[in-house]
């Protein structure tokens, strides 16, 4: 299920990593910011799909600096 546009973009998720695993820590690299009811979504899909039932998820998320805006 894609994201909620947000701002005229709809971000997308570059890619995921589990950071650590007590507690089960995933970072989401993303074109754009994720509304907090999408990663609801998504808290609930790892558990279901990696069995995390009871467990505290967290997700952090971060935004990728578009091309070309590095500080000079």
């Amino acid at each position: 299920t894609p994201p909620p546009v947000r701002g005229g973009k709809q971000p997308r998720i570059l890619f995921a990593t589990q950071a650590t695993a007590r507690p089960p820590t995933f970072v989401l690299f993303t074109t754009g910011f994720l509304e907090a009811g999408y990663r609801r979504f998504l808290e609930r899909r790892l558990r279901e799909t990696f069995g995390f039932e009871g467990s505290p998820i967290q997700i952090n998320v971060r935004v990728r600096e578009k091309r070309g805006a590095k500080s000079r």
